[in-house]
């Protein structure tokens, strides 16, 4: 055998073994829904929630209901008609909505529950091998992936939420906190 012919064979088996050894970057999209065990303190919560998208906002009464074994959520419009309710067991999201629109419930309840659940449970399931960063002080939580922000919660006076991909933000403002 020719010695470009082995140079050639030796660098292709090279070739081929680190290709086998490289880790394929994960790029998560979708944001978590967290177990309600994980959750916050059993409370009912009575918020007014501001959506601003598109230089539009609109406002909802939103009422939370957090237990270890479930979360339930009714979103209000301003007449005090129902526009969605979200019951969530920790396996399966049931939702209701009353008018003609399509809501991401799913990522709105993702999104409280990453404004609302303690640090750790956003550590154990936002985790670096999933593809997911962190960054969380007293102020702020943020998250990221490779592709760079996602998510941006900070606590003022009121809590900003605002999904940097879909270009929308939260404004919640607490009326009422109720332990159960």
């Amino acid at each position: 055998m020719s010695a470009r012919l082995i140079f050639v064979s030796l660098l292709l088996l090279l070739l081929t073994a680190c290709s086998l050894w490289s880790k394929q970057v994960v790029e998560p999209e979708n944001l978590i829904l967290l177990p309600p065990e994980q959750g916050a303190v059993s409370s009912i919560l009575k918020q007014v929630v501001t959506l601003t998208a598109n230089n539009e906002s609109s406002q909802f009464l939103v009422i939370s209901k957090f237990e270890q074994q479930q979360i339930k959520v009714v979103v209000l419009l301003a007449t005090g008609q129902t526009l969605l309710t979200l019951d969530y067991d920790g396996k399966a999201l049931k939702q209701t909505v009353s008018a003609d629109i399509d809501l991401p419930a799913e990522e709105m309840l993702a999104m409280m529950q990453f404004a609302l659940w303690p640090e750790q449970s956003l550590k154990d399931n936002y985790t670096i091998d999933k593809g997911w960063h962190l960054d969380i002080n007293q102020q702020q939580r943020v998250l990221s992936n490779y592709s760079g922000k996602l998510l941006s919660v900070n606590y003022q006076e009121d809590t900003m939420i605002e999904h940097h991909r879909h270009h929308y933000q939260l404004l919640i403002h607490t009326l009422e906190r109720k332990a159960l």
